[in-house]
């Protein structure tokens, strides 16, 4: 997928060399001194940086590829209506260190022996031998690039930017793997992108801006783009933004489908165009649905409405409880499970989801204007647009000032006020058990009250072995909230477990596996997605059955109790195995809490799976063992309260 990746490299270096080719589209192509007589309806510039994608997987070599395919398909008309311009590199590959500027008469003179780099008829050639040059996610390489397109495509109808790698929301874009994060030292070990440079959002808003940029779209071929942060970079230097909410597949788009699209359609506008760009790749039958497909076209010429609107927000009256409770539940992007720790971590939420439910209805209004277009495949929410939670934004703010710039001042001075108030917090929140009539029916309610918010409302299922350990079951859904500061606690469903049948189980003490299980997200169809992190054993042709770390997806639909499991390598892959047909083992990890509460992480047996997959919710109740139910209070600033029932709760 295209998310964000690691790693490091080896002292290398840079060199300048020129050369020319001729191209398609208008009347001839000028040289890098700055001649412009290119004329023609659209003008597509793609900054390819080729990263581990390119590297591990010839990602870039494939679009391409696709690139050419669709080109050659076009009539002369079409090819004398459309200019394309790549620049191409940033990867630990021969032909790819470095960076190279192409036309497509050049692109398809390089393909012939289906590898890129090896030719000599590129406009620009950057090659690593000298350790003064510049790398594709340096600032200056870009602005190289930005310019050199500004200069070919003046007299088009029509100008798209396409930039092409990993992308991380807020995090920024365009990993080159020749270079650390400095930007400066060249290492070709692999140890994570992270460990690579990087053009951060502000970096490219600041290039597009000081170019005098004014693209009619700018897209991102790359993972969770979609963003407010992204789209306050890029608001001044052009019409649309083109970009994923989620985390792309390692497909990407598809650049022969992308071609065709726009040249079939020439007399549209610009948005036209940007709407094409979402059906391409949302539509594509090649692109395997039910995989979290997401892009929209974000309106930037309203952005700054909108970030009017965020700076009128009243942060000294905020509800943090909502806040709290929209962060919780909305729609998360390049959402993971860490494999050790077992903790939750993400990138973005939906924008109007989380001011939908933290009941900032005017804002959410707003959003809904900036989004013009937007499709998903039906797998997951998807509104359009982005953002970083306020708890994330708040804890970006010390290690990110350039985002403090790029945000509205009041809306960032008022995250501040609220982590102030969130830092003074030293008490932990106070739970008592009540009895509550809600639906006209006898209950028990918890009443938790806190100096500031409650975060985490949920509760523990721990059932002790015969050794003393304490297994960590499960975390459920937070518990319904029937009043201010009181929470239902004694339903059914907030009683359950869910346990693990290999086929053979003749009743629920046989259950051979219980495994933690988090709420992912609720479909649009209302279907509830949980998942754990398993080990699978997933087989293959030549090496036999191999482990692989991933996770187990379960999609529950209410309506009529139904499960659909299956076994993935990340939430939004597309490739998806079903338990008990591809993949017939695996194991579950788990958290054990030692007598002294010491947690330490745990992996199963390996099960193994035949006749299908079985699976059902149980009340622990009906299991006739005691259970110790413990609920789980966490307040924002990270204080906890405990409460044990007794047998009356």
């Amino acid at each position: 997928m295209r998310g964000v990746i690691r790693i490091l490299f080896i002292t290398f270096m840079f060199s300048l060399l020129f050369s020319s080719c001729g191209g398609g589209g208008g009347s001839s192509k000028g040289s890098d001194s700055g001649d412009t007589t290119l004329t023609g309806n659209t003008f597509i510039a793609l900054y390819i940086v080729g990263s581990d994608l390119e590297s591990d997987g010839e990602a870039g070599t494939t679009d391409l590829l696709e690139l050419v395919k669709g080109y050659e398909t076009l009539s002369s008309s079409q090819r004398n209506s459309i200019y394309v311009y790549v620049a191409f590199g940033g990867a630990n590959k021969d032909g790819w260190r470095g960076v190279k500027y192409a036309d497509i008469e050049c692109i398809i003179k390089d393909s012939k022996d289906k590898k890129f780099g090896n030719d000599s008829c590129y406009d620009y050639k950057q090659v690593i031998n000298t350790q003064n040059l510049k790398n594709m996610a340096d600032k200056e390489a870009f602005q190289h690039f930005i310019n050199r397109v500004n200069q070919l495509s003046a007299n088009f109808n029509t100008r798209i930017l396409i930039m092409w790698n990993h992308g991380g929301a807020y995090a920024g874009y365009g990993w080159d793997e020749n270079w650390q994060k400095d930007g400066k030292t060249l290492d070709s070990k692999k140890d994570g992108l992270l460990n690579n440079d990087n053009l951060t959002i502000f970096e490219i808003g600041e290039v597009l801006k000081s170019t005098n940029s004014n693209f009619d779209i700018i897209g991102f071929d790359a993972c969770l783009m979609a963003s407010l942060e992204v789209a306050l970079a890029v608001k001044d230097s052009g019409k649309y933004l083109v970009a994923s909410e989620e985390v792309e597949p390692g497909h990407g788009w598809d650049y022969a489908d992308v071609i065709q699209k726009i040249a079939s359609n020439l007399d549209k506008s610009a948005l036209d165009k940007a709407k094409l760009l979402v059906d391409s790749f949302v539509d594509n039958k090649n692109h395997e649905q039910g995989s979290g497909l997401t892009l929209s076209v974000i309106d930037l010429s309203k952005i700054d409405s909108l970030k009017n609107a965020l700076d009128s927000i009243d942060f000294d009256n905020l509800n943090l409880n909502k806040v709290v409770l929209a962060e919780k539940t909305s729609q998360k992007y390049g959402y993971s499970v860490d494999g050790e720790t077992l903790e939750e971590d993400y990138y973005t939420v939906d924008m109007i989801q989380f001011f939908e439910k933290s009941q900032l209805n005017n804002i959410k209004d707003q959003i809904k204007s900036v989004v013009l277009y937007n499709k998903n495949d039906g797998n997951i929410v998807s509104n359009g647009i982005a953002m970083a939670s306020f708890s994330k934004t708040i804890d970006m703010f010390a290690e990110n000032t350039d985002l403090k710039s790029i945000l509205p001042a009041h809306y960032s001075s008022g995250l501040e006020t609220i982590k102030s108030k969130v830092e003074a917090d030293k008490n932990p929140p106070s739970i008592s058990p009540i009895s509550c009539n809600p639906d006209n029916q006898n209950s028990t309610c918890l009443r938790i009250t806190d100096d500031t918010a409650v975060q985490d409302v949920g509760i523990y299922v721990l059932v002790p072995d015969q050794t003393g350990y304490y297994y960590y079951l499960a975390l459920y859904d937070y518990l319904p909230k029937v009043s201010s500061d009181t929470y239902l606690l004694n339903k059914d469903e907030y009683m359950g477990v869910v346990y693990f049948c290999d086929g053979s189980c003749a009743d629920y003490y046989s259950a051979k596996a219980f495994a933690p299980v988090y709420f992912l997200y609720q479909t649009p169809l209302n279907e509830l997605v949980y998942i754990t992190p398993v080990v699978a054993q997933v087989p293959t042709k030549n090496q036999g059955p191999v482990d692989i770390d991933g996770y187990l997806i379960m999609k529950f639909n209410p309506a009529n109790n139904d499960f659909s499991i299956y076994f993935s390598v990340s939430p939004t892959s597309k490739l998806r195995l079903l338990i008990g047909k591809h993949i017939n083992a695996l194991k579950f990890k788990y958290i054990v809490f030692d007598s002294q509460g010491n947690p330490s992480q745990q992996t199963s047996s390996l099960l193994t799976f035949y006749n299908g997959f079985d699976i059902a919710l149980v009340s622990l109740r009906d299991l006739g063992i005691t259970p110790l139910m413990i609920v789980g209070v966490t307040d924002v600033s990270g204080n906890e309260a405990f409460h044990i029932p007794d047998a009356n709760d």
